[in-house]
């Protein structure tokens, strides 16, 4: 994905318990990004994720960069309301999203004023071709594709990068 900088600000869309300790935390400690925020459906995970980015923030300050949001991506408009609308940088692992889910989602990541990179677990456009006038595709182009290890399966997964 590049380089993060201080005028980054880190959005992690599905970021369930494991990416709230791991990724976000992650990010938080070794870059340079001025926020690092994660939304998650289900408030139990974000509350166990705040306990535990609570419980560490004294020995890692930088730590106090990581923003949870109890919210159903459908009921944010992201691209509007503040912390995720001065998202910079995205990660969206969402392939478990319901279809509604995934429209919404490809539908703010359209409209986000100071996004400039977006790494996804799936395509946002799976039929995608040259003459789609889906928001999406008008806005974002597919740069690579990545194979990566991840943390719920042995075998690596794909991650699409748009810029």
């Amino acid at each position: 994905m590049g380089p993060l900088n201080e005028c980054d600000v880190f959005l992690d869309v599905g970021a369930g318990i494991g990416n709230a300790h791991y990724m976000l935390a992650q990010v938080a400690l070794t870059t340079t990004t001025r926020k690092c925020i994660g939304v998650e459906l289900r408030e139990e995970l974000c509350s166990l994720a705040k306990q535990h980015i609570q419980n560490h923030i004294t020995a890692y300050p930088l730590l106090r960069k990581v923003t949870m949001i109890p919210a159903d991506v459908r009921d944010v408009v992201l691209s509007v309301q503040a912390p995720a609308s001065e998202a910079t940088v995205i990660f969206a692992n969402y392939f478990l999203f319901e279809e509604a889910a995934k429209l919404v989602v490809a539908r703010e990541l359209s409209a986000m004023p100071n996004a400039r990179i977006i790494a996804s677990t799936s395509r946002f456009c799976p039929r995608h071709r040259a003459n789609c006038s889906q928001p999406f595709c008008s806005r974002w182009k597919l740069v690579r594709e990545q194979q990566v290890e991840c943390s719920w399966k042995s075998s690596l997964t794909s991650l699409y990068i748009y810029k």
